[in-house]
């Protein structure tokens, strides 16, 4: 996030655990309307439950163009333990079909 900041790039995101709860709502409700159009999430945090179907139902009206695993590649290279909730993707992922594409 740091180097998109330096290349002037304003409509990328991303939350963390650092957030408040109303910086995560502000830039939730900021993916849904565009003004986020690239909001990068950590695998643990789309295993909470009610994160995860707060996102989905702001990406419904949103313009979602792809669902993007960073770090994926340490699945093969260290194997599933790396980040196990990586493995959890695939429920998300079920859940997000009804999200419009973009």
């Amino acid at each position: 996030m740091i180097a998109l900041e330096r290349l002037g790039i304003q409509w990328a995101a991303s939350i963390t655990s650092g957030d408040t709860p109303a910086a995560k709502q502000r830039k939730l409700e900021e993916f849904q309307t565009g003004s986020i159009r690239l909001l990068y999430v950590s695998p643990e945090r789309i295993r909470i439950r009610s994160f995860a179907i707060d996102l989905l139902k702001k990406a419904k009206s949103a313009s979602v163009g792809a669902l993007i695993i960073d770090e994926v590649h340490c699945l093969s290279e260290w194997g599933h333990d790396f980040r196990p909730a990586i493995s959890r993707y695939r429920d998300f992922e079920r859940r997000s079909k009804g999200c419009r594409e973009g």
